[in-house]
């Protein structure tokens, strides 16, 4: 009975249904992750490669200097910005990155889908790393960059030298801008850029593992002169000149002198009124004289010019004047003694000087007559007795030369600088040396091997194997073995997988075969079936690819504080994603309409060929005719 057989396609239809989605869907899948061209297709649809320097490093640089607020980092991105990304660009280039990632995983996904049992990639390094270190010296050290760069490194080294400043054994006032402008005269721009151009040629060997060693040298003696002029530029100043006077050049006045000096006629001097009349001839323009020499006598030691730091200061001329000086104060003082004597007649004025001891005042001044008349009616040369007293009592007692001794220099430069002009010598005779042995030594001890390793990478070639992959991902046996279980399932999965097409294709003929009576109806309910699943399925698909938004992952995505670098990599994930669903609907919604039209064109074409066959047999032109007339109604009637 027709209806009965074809009562029973119902659940085969049900059945075909369900079997026929699995196996489209399980299909589709390894098409897709299981194919590494899928991969890579993805990657180049979504433009990741160009994307990293047109979007990712910008917003990463710019995220550095955001969130730089306590100015830690010595260097800002911004001005430098589209440098950075084209040298980045040069270094690692997006055709490059492509085919890396295409490598990689057309050696890992077969690895971990059970294709394979063992894989080898190798991350070529060395010929990068050249290229690093040519677009540096090219682009970075003669490029516009590198003014911008040599700026930021001024203004670092200015901040630390003002901190460093504080172990000063006094209150040195100066800007950031003054200690800038003398830095900028000590290291030249292109001093600078020439030297660290044969630093990077000096450690490139070592870094790409040809050699063991390598001496990085800056000859620092080509700019000690320059270094003395911006030493003398940051440290002249009222301070300084303050510090020299009472702690190097006054105390060597003072040390003979007591604390009072007694006069003739009764004029007292105390140590503070002197050495306030040795700081006034002492000015400024004359101590930083001084320092000048002090600095260059520094320099010519560390230079190796001379042995030892033993300055001889020529005091012969301050103290000349020094000492005029102080007899102008005794004058004063002398004035202020004789305007408060009382006064007198001259007739007894005149008969106290025939009783009056040497260098002493009478007890009164003449009525009416001045200073300088009373000092001429006292029959003696006041001022050359004072000159000569003071010429004796101080002018003997203060040195006609000092000396600055390094033990005076260590002292002017405070605690925390002890061995400073051993530095410097060390420095300035050898360059300032940097080698492979500093560098294990600013290193952890478990760091060591890594760093040597990396070198080996950059030297050969990073390589990974299976090994590497599974020691990276599993602690344990346990865990191994779970892993070679999976990767096997799906593997025979996959080799499985036309059991899933043989078997829906043997129910649609069942269903042919249960809904037909001969081979063209038979084949019109096997591809009106079929055409059914799959419009069924491409309406499920609108429906559900119309209704369900992709996953907004930006919000996930969480980096510290790099809102912008967040915000490009939240979009950009979000694209591909994007991508990637609308890849999987489309091949699917295109396979279904494809096949769709192939059913219906099939079907037309059947039921057309039936339609002229039936026309041939009913004008009796067919040969075949009696046999089909005796068939075809038959199975009508049914």
């Amino acid at each position: 009975m027709i209806w009965l057989r074809r009562l029973l396609t119902i659940p085969l239809i049900i059945l075909f249904l369900a079997l026929f989605i699995m196996a489209l869907i399980v299909t589709q899948f390894d098409n897709s992750f299981g194919n590494a061209s899928f991969y890579n297709d993805q990657m180049e649809k979504a433009d990741i490669y160009n994307s990293i320097y047109d979007d990712v490093l910008p917003a990463a640089l710019d995220d550095v200097d955001k969130n730089d607020t306590k100015g830690n980092n010595p260097v800002e991105f911004s001005p430098i910005r589209e440098e950075i990304v084209s040298a980045a660009s040069q270094i690692l280039p997006p055709e490059w990155l492509q085919a890396q990632f295409e490598s990689a995983t057309n050696a890992i996904i077969p690895y971990l889908l059970g294709d394979t049992d063992e894989f080898t990639y190798t991350l070529p390094l060395r010929e990068r790393v050249d290229t690093a270190i040519e677009v540096i010296k090219s682009d970075i050290l003669h490029g516009e960059a590198y003014s911008s760069l040599y700026d930021d490194f001024i203004d670092y080294a200015a901040e630390e030298i003002l901190k460093n400043l504080n172990r000063l054994p006094y209150d040195l006032t100066v800007s950031q801008d003054d200690v800038e402008a003398s830095l900028k005269i000590a290291v030249p721009e292109e001093w600078l850029a020439s030297q660290l151009e044969t630093a990077l040629n000096q450690v490139k060997p070592y870094f790409t593992n040809d050699s063991q060693t390598f001496t990085v040298s800056l000859e620092i003696v080509d700019i000690v002169d320059a270094i003395a002029s911006a030493a003398i530029d940051i440290v002249s100043g009222e301070a300084t000149y303050e510090y020299l006077l009472d702690e190097l050049i006054t105390p060597t006045v003072e040390k003979n002198i007591g604390t009072v000096v007694d006069l003739p006629f009764g004029i007292t001097l105390s140590r503070d009124e002197i050495s306030s009349a040795i700081k006034a001839v002492m000015d400024q323009s004359w101590v930083d004289a001084r320092l000048e020499e002090v600095v260059h006598n520094i320099a010519a030691y560390a230079t190796g010019e001379i042995d030892t730091i033993d300055l001889t200061i020529d005091l012969t001329d301050r103290k000349a004047t020094a000492l005029e000086v102080i007899s102008d104060l005794g004058d004063t003082k002398l004035k202020g003694m004789f305007n408060t004597l009382p006064q007198c007649s001259i007739t007894e004025f005149a008969s106290q000087l025939d009783s009056l001891s040497p260098n002493n005042l009478p007890d009164c001044r003449p009525a009416g007559v001045p200073y300088q008349q009373f000092k001429n009616l006292l029959g003696v040369n006041i001022d050359a007795i004072i000159a000569n007293a003071v010429d004796e009592l101080v002018g003997d007692e203060i040195p006609d030369r000092s000396v600055f001794t390094e033990e005076d220099l260590r002292k002017s430069m405070g605690e925390g600088n002890d061995d400073f002009l051993e530095t410097a010598r060390e420095y300035v005779s050898n360059g300032w040396v940097f080698d492979e042995v500093d560098i294990v030594e600013e290193l952890q001890p478990e760091n060591i091997d890594s760093f040597n390793d990396i070198r080996s990478y950059i030297g050969s070639g990073y390589t990974v194997t299976e090994e590497d992959l599974r020691d990276a991902m599993f602690d344990n046996d346990q865990t191994l073995n779970d892993f070679d279980d999976i990767r096997e399932q799906i593997h025979d999965t996959r080799n499985l997988l036309w059991l899933l097409w043989i078997i829906s294709i043997l129910l649609l003929i069942s269903i042919g075969f249960l809904g037909g009576q001969s081979w063209r109806s038979r084949s019109i309910w096997a591809l009106a079936v079929l055409f059914g699943v799959f419009l069924i399925i491409c309406i499920a698909i609108s429906i559900t690819d119309s209704q369900v938004d992709t996953p907004d992952i930006e919000d996930d995505i969480k980096i510290s504080e790099f809102e912008a670098l967040e915000s490009v990599l939240g979009e950009k994930s979000n694209e591909v994603l994007d991508n990637l669903s609308s890849s999987m609907v489309c091949s699917i919604r295109n396979s279904m309409i494809t096949t769709m039209a192939i059913s219906i064109v099939v079907m037309l074409g059947i039921i057309g060929w039936s339609i002229y066959n039936n026309r041939r047999i009913t004008d009796g032109t067919s040969p075949t005719a009696g046999n089909q007339n005796q068939g075809l109604p038959y199975e009508e009637n049914q």
